[in-house]
Formats: structure tokens, sequence, C-alpha cells
């Protein structure tokens, strides 16, 4: 086992060039035996002429190998992620080495090492010059695909030159080795370091934002203006986003450190270096001893939203200027988290790689985006915008991703200039139909892609944008409309969606599960890539088919089970209807594109749909259930193109976690095509498509005309006569212009309900509804708006659930005395939809528990068999 690892310490030295950026080599290893490198000697270089070949060193001499595993056995220079794992080791429950030499600069001395490894697929054994310094999942047989590694190593460990790192990497199937990339850094505070940290409310708007402030104390103050600050102490890295409440966005993390060289004199950098804090979630201002060393992202201002850049790391370039004389420093990092994981759960270091000599004519072209994206973060706007345009490119996913670069750099521009200047404006827009018209299989990398949907959203709501945005993308918002986006809904989509057409992604069977609840339409849709080398796949869990699986989105079976069981519904209790067992899987269509993991490149999933009617709302779900509690959430956009290819619309969807509908209108769309774009994520993750045809209304009902001012009776009969975007955009418009309704609880239940169901709102907007239902004190007032929902064609059966649970609260609470015919009324308006099986199922169960009679009554008509 020695004389292995001696070779490996030889190899690494034969094959690494002597440059500051450290190259990587992988050795691939079919023996499942070999469990990692014993310690090297001190002394072993005067082995090294004994040692034998590479392949002989770490395999068995006994072993026989195949044609191709013989083939493999060399070093291979690596690019991260390792895309070719898989083409070099075509089998399950396989071993690799990754090897690099490094050097630890002197001016590094007395700091620890960091070897922040990102992702590896599926376990690792790391060593440094021979010694074991940590492990994740076990090698062989264990599994942490999900888990970032981030190992310390004491500076007492490492040489200034020729250091040699080996990671033996374990790979039980899939993608395998290092996703990465790897990033090696000098550590500024010890091992024992802790973050200080205070968590903030919302910020009001003022008259200045905070994304213009330069110095880490007026920073800080204007954070807790009229506020307390309770400092906490939190653990470095940041694991501990669960103290992190719903309603605090923001927070200030403080860490203090001194830098010392080994005569404990302050220790200064003579030249500028890059610090590297590791991934943000999800906008960031950091300064170093007071003073601004850049900003990740915008923090939300007045009338405009955040600009977030989730798992972006983050990384400046600071200054000699910047590190204080006296060795003792203050890092401050004011944090914005718009929702789910939040924070920095890296270690802040300086880059070993030091790129600051590249950035004005770097190498490669990956150097140069590295160069790039360090530039601006640091509101270096100048040199970013000079090094991207010395930057050469030689196949269409560079030319895309310095496309999106540009594209970023001028967005960041026209957000900080204050006026939001429209020729910076014009010239972003651009540059993305630029990017659409010369690369129709490319799609913009995500901060451009972000910004763009943001001023979409913009233009929706701003004559002066649209303008602007209509002038490079002339068929935008023409017969596509967007709703809008649905995260209380989760599981129980049959309630808000579906209504005419709904397709579940590989719904717990080797296909697609389809299907309606009215007959009247359906959906015809096709999968494919934007690369002809990848093909759309299927994901099924942990390769669960049947049918009858309790882990399915929703099984009918167990659907009508469940609330069949139940003998009284209550408003409080009514969503969601269904455990969540019983309503979530993994199972999705994805792009494949684990090839290229978290890069922000990759094939992207095209589904072609064609559309049955000539308004009809399409809902997208987008799932996130293997990797939304880890450092990489999904995060998922998507570009809407009509039959003439033509881009119409495109919509952000960042951390999806447990589910989120992306709804949109189409308007004499026959055709669609919609690309749904991977980014930083592993994959794409669509679980579901339905489709809702707009409601058709009734003449207002005569019974709620009365005390129902008139301007709302206009309105609604001039919302009959609309459709499509039109009625929309009427209702937009002249909703906030009527007068309130007061002395008719009914009408304006129905009204409310009305206009939920005109804008596909699903579970959003329920507690306002539930509020009303509340506030109706009989159980004919209930059962009359019943009614009048029932005449809506193509309405949800989320009325009628909530109409029951009034019905029973009414009774239950003494507001109201509950009559058989009442009941009978009750049963006999839930019909025509299968969804609503269960409620009559529940509406009966009620009627025999509540004590009034059911022989000779309608109960006996419909469950002759259930007797008290």
């Amino acid at each position: 086992m020695v004389l292995r690892c001696f070779c490996l310490c030889l190899l690494f030295f034969s094959v690494s060039l002597c440059s500051a950026r450290p190259q990587w080599f992988f050795l691939p290893n079919y023996r499942h035996d070999i469990r990692g490198i014993e310690a090297v000697p001190q002394d072993a270089s005067r082995l090294f002429s004994t040692l034998p070949k590479p392949a002989e060193a770490l395999l068995k001499p006994e072993a026989k190998l195949s044609a191709l595993q013989s083939k493999n056995l060399h070093w291979h220079p690596v690019t991260f992620p390792h895309q070719d794992f898989v083409k070099l080791m075509p089998q399950q429950k396989v071993f690799g080495w990754y090897g690099c030499l490094f050097d630890f600069p002197a001016e590094f001395s007395n700091m620890d090492l960091l070897i922040d490894l990102g992702l590896i697929d599926d376990s690792d054994e790391t060593f440094v010059n021979g010694n074991l310094v940590g492990k994740t999942g076990g090698v062989p047989n264990g599994s942490a695909w999900q888990t970032d590694r981030l190992y310390r190593i004491s500076s007492d460990s490492i040489s200034s030159t020729s250091n040699y790192l080996a990671i033996h990497t374990w790979s039980l199937w899939g993608l395998g080795g290092i996703v990465g990339p790897p990033v090696l850094k000098a550590a500024l505070a010890p091992a024992n370091a802790q973050w200080d940290v205070c968590f903030l409310k919302d910020l009001a708007p003022r008259d200045k934002t905070l994304n213009a402030l330069l110095s880490s104390e007026r920073a800080f103050s204007f954070c807790t203006e009229n506020a307390k600050t309770d400092w906490t102490k939190a653990p470095l890295p940041w694991t501990v986003n669960h103290f992190w409440k719903d309603d605090e966005h923001y927070a200030v993390f403080r860490l203090s450190f001194d830098l010392k060289d080994t005569e404990d004199h302050p220790k200064l950098f003579k030249a500028p270096v890059f610090l590297d804090l590791g991934l943000i979630f999800d906008v960031a201002s950091v300064f170093l001893n007071g003073k601004h060393l850049g900003l990740t992202g915008r923090f939300p201002e007045e009338n405009f939203p955040a600009f977030t850049e989730a798992a972006r790391r983050l990384q400046f370039v600071v200054d000699s200027t910047f590190w204080s004389s006296t060795g003792h420093n203050e890092l401050y990092v004011i944090v914005y988290r718009e929702r789910g994981i939040g924070g920095i759960p890296g270690v802040p270091g300086i880059l070993l790689d030091n790129l600051v000599m590249q950035a004005e004519a770097p190498k490669t072209f990956e150097e140069g985006m590295e160069c790039f994206d360090i530039l601006l973060q640091s509101n270096s706007f100048e040199k970013a915008e000079k090094l991207i345009a010395n930057i050469t490119v030689n196949e269409a996913k560079q030319v895309s991703q310095l496309l999106s670069q540009r594209a970023h750099l001028i967005y960041y521009k026209w957000l900080d200039s204050g006026a939001k200047d429209s020729n910076m404006l014009n010239a972003f827009l651009a540059i993305l139909a630029e990017h659409f018209r010369t690369l129709p299989n490319e799609s913009p990398k995500q901060p451009a892609m972000q910004a763009f949907c943001q001023v979409l959203r913009l233009a929706e709501n701003n004559e002066d944008v649209l303008t602007i945005v209509g002038k490079h993308f002339p068929d935008f918002g023409k017969n596509c409309l967007y709703i809008g986006s649905d995260r209380k809904t989760l599981g129980d989509w049959q309630l808000f969606y579906g209504e005419d057409y709904y397709v579940m992604a590989a719904m717990g069977q080797v296909t697609d599960w389809s299907g309606t609840a009215t007959f009247r339409h359906k959906l015809n849709y096709s999968l494919s890539t934007t690369d002809s080398k990848e093909k759309a796949r299927l994901w099924l869990a942990n390769d669960k088919k049947e049918l009858n699986n309790p882990e399915a989105l929703l099984m009918h079976g167990q659907y009508k089970i469940a609330l069949g069981r139940l003998s009284n519904l209550t408003l409080d209790s009514l969503l969601p209807l269904l455990p969540n067992e019983k309503v979530r899987r993994s199972s999705w269509w994805d792009d494949h594109g684990e090839i290229h993991p978290f890069d922000d490149n990759g094939p992207n999933l095209e589904m072609f749909l064609k559309l049955p009617q000539k308004h009809v709302f399409l809902t997208i779900h987008l799932g996130d259930y293997d990797w939304k509690r880890t450092l990489h959430p999904r995060q998922q956009s998507i570009l809407f193109f009509n039959k003439e290819h033509n881009l119409i619309n495109a919509v952000w969807s960042g951390k999806s976690e447990q589910g989120v509908y992306e709804k949109m209108l189409f308007s004499n769309s026959s055709e669609i095509t919609a690309r749904v774009l991977k980014h930083r994520g592993a994959c794409t993750a669509v679980t579901s498509v339905y489709l809702d045809c707009e409601i058709t209304l009734p003449p207002f009902p005569s019974a709620l005309t009365t005390n129902t001012p008139p301007d709302w009776i206009d309105f609604y009969n001039t919302l009959r006569n609309k459709h499509g975007q039109e009625r929309i955009e009427y209702l937009k418009k002249i909703l906030s212009k009527l007068p309130p309704i007061n002395g008719n609880k009914v009408a304006e239940l129905y009204l409310h309900a009305v206009i939920e169901e005109m804008l596909l709102n699903g579970n959003s907007q329920t507690d306002a509804i539930l509020q009303e239902l509340r506030s109706i004190s009989t159980i004919d007032e209930v059962l009359l708006f019943l009614d009048c929902m029932k005449k809506v064609a193509n309405h949800h059966p989320i009325w009628d659930y909530l109409a029951a649970a009034a019905v029973f609260d009414c009774s239950r609470q003494g507001r109201d005395t509950l009559t058989v015919k009442q009941l009978e009324r009750l049963y006999k308006s839930i019909k025509g939809n299968f969804v609503l099986d269960p409620l009559r199922t529940i509406v009966l169960n009620y009627w025999k528990n509540s004590g009034l009679p059911t022989d000779g009554t309608y109960y006996d008509v419909v469950r002759p068999n259930q007797k008290h």
C-alpha cells in the first residue's frame, strides 16, 4: 500500500505543470478493494526510482482487466464538472482517483488550507501529501451525492511548494466523480471562529437604497434603524437556516479575525488577491474593515424587486489597502434571502489560484469568465467591460455565455443608473435579441435570463418599458400573458388546476398519466431537447412503477379513500385535504442536464404543445424533490415561442422547493413551444402540465342584485363579453376603481370567486375567501352562493368543497340550524365531476353522524345500505 502511495505522489510531480493554477488529473480504477492512500514517509524521494508503473501500483497483480479497463489505466486531464467520468467509467460501482499539485505561497504561512470540493457523486476519501484529511459518504458503498465537501487542513501539514492533493472517489451509479469545480484557498479565520449574526424584518423604502451604500457603518445603521440589534453566535460555516424566520428577509453576518505572520506581526498582502466566501443565498453586500468590496445581486428597492443570484460564489478583488495595518480585520456581509435556504454556507478565504494577473489577458475562455464574474461582483464595471471585449470564442456555448455576461453587466449598470436609463435598457435587450436570433438552440445563462424576465414583468405594467421590449421582441405578450405563480397549492391540484386536461410526468408508471375531469378537451404534446444527442427523460423514483404506489402525486384511489373517511369538513382544516405522503413523489420530465451539472449549460427540455381551444390557461408545475434542502436548489426558467418560433414570453422560477405552479394565458395560439432551462440546477424538473379553459359567465344572478352597486353589475356584464387577455386587462384596469359592496355578502363572495376563477388564482387567495365565508351567518346564504357558482361554466371544484365546509361550520358553531332539506340540497348541488365524488361521501358521512333523520329521506335513495 505504501508503494501505491509513492507512485501516486511521483505521478503528480511528473504530469503537473508549474503554474499558479493547479492542473487536475483523473485515473480510472475498477478495483473495489482500494480504500485510500497511507501516509508517505518524509524521505520517500529516494525510493521513487524503485516504484512500479502506475497501473501496477493501484491494482492487485492478479487482477484480470478487460481491454477497455486496460486502455483507461492512465491519467486524464480534467475540467470541471467532470463530464468525462461516465465515458471513462461506463459501469456502476467503480472507483477513481483525482489528483493535482498545488503551491501554498509563503505569504499564506500561518493560515490553514481550505479544500472546497463542491459535490462528489457519491463518496470520497481526500488526502493531502498522503494524509487523510476528510471523507464523506464512505468508500466503498457509501453515498453522499447531495453533500458539498469542505475540508480544512492545518498549515503545519502543508509545504510552500509541490503539495499533492489526492481524492479517492466511489461512484454507485450515474454521473460519478467530482462535480466541483474544486476551490483551494487560505482560510482567513481560525477553525474555532464563529459568525455574529442578526436577523432583520423587511426594510421600509427610504431615500437611499442599500445597494448604493459603500461603507459598512452606513449600511449597518441603514439596516438597523429604529430596530433592536440582537446579535447571536452562529457556526462557521453557516448551517442553521432553521433559525432564520420566514418574515426576516435580511441578515447581517459579522466576522472578526486576526492576520499575523509567524513573528506575530500584521500580515499585509502587497498585491491584490481574490477573496472567496463560497456560495451566497440570495443577495449580498460585502465590507472589509469598513470598505465596500462589492455587491452580488441587488436588494429590493421601492417598486422594484430584488435581483437574486442564489448559488453564485461570492468572490471579490481585494486591494492591499483594504487590510488592517494592525492585523485585526472585520468582515461584514449583509444578506437578503428571498425564501428557502439563505446565508453564506462557505468559509471566507483567499484563492490560491490568483487570477488577478490574468484579468486583462486571460489564457483561456474559462479563466476569462471567472475573472469577469469577480470583476462584476467587485463593481469594477469598466475593467469587466474591457476584459470581455478582448475574449475570443470558438463555439456556440461560449458565444452564448459571452452574450449573457455582456447582458448581465449592462443590466447591473441599468439597475444602478437610478433613472433607469432607456439607452442601457435598449442595449441590454439588443444583446438578448441577438442571442435568440443567432443561437436558436442555445439559451441565455442564469443571470441574463433572470434579468430578462424581470424586465418583461416590468413591461407588463409600464408602457415605456413595453415599447422598448416590443422594439426587440415584437411578439412579446401577444396572445400570451403571464398570470403569476402559485406556491401554496402543492398537492391538491385537482381542486384548482387541470379542470379540462392534465398530464402527470411519468405518473407512477412507465409512461405519463393524463386525463380530464370534463372530457371536453385533450392536450397533445411531445418532448425533446435542444441537443439532438440527448433525449428528454422520465424520472421514476426508486423504480416504482405501480399505479397504486402511495408516494404518487395524486392517485384517484387513495384520494377518494382518504377523503371518504372524513365525516366532517371545516374551513380551518380544508386545505391541504390530503396527507403529504399521498400527494408528492419524485416523478418528472427532465432534459438530461446532469451532463452539465450546476454549470448553466447543457440541453434544455422542450415541450411542443397543441392547444385545443381559443382561450386557455396553461399551467406548468416545476418541482424540486431532491435538491430543495441542499446548496443547489433548482432555479429554472421557461421560454415560450409561437408557431413562427418567435419569443412571446418568459418566466423565471427560482427555488421551486415543494413545487410552484407557473400560469400562462394563451389566446388565439394553436401551437406553442415551451423551453425549460435548468440553469445552475442538476436538471429541469417538470412534474405536470394543466389545461384550463376560461370560465363562461352566466347573466348576473337576479337573486344577488339587491344592494349590489350598479357599477359592479355593469363591470360583470362587460366581463361576460370579453375573452382572453382582453378580459384580464379590463379586470385589472377597472377593479381598483369600483366602490365597496356593502350589505350583500353573498354577492361580494360570488364576485370575488368569479374574479379568482378568471385569474386562475388557485390557492393564493383562499384566506380572503375563507374570511368572507366565515362572515356569512346562514346556511341558505352559503347554498345560494353555491347555486350561483354552479352556473359558472368551467369553474373549479374548490368552491364546492368550500361551500360544504361553510355549511358544516355554520351548523357546528351554532350560527344556524341545519335541516334535512338543506343537506339534500347540498348533496344534489355537488354532481357532475368525479373530483367531487369524495365530497359527496363526506356529506353523507356528516348526515349519518349529525343526528338528523335518514330513514325515508334522500339519504336512503343514494346510500340505502347506510342506516343508524
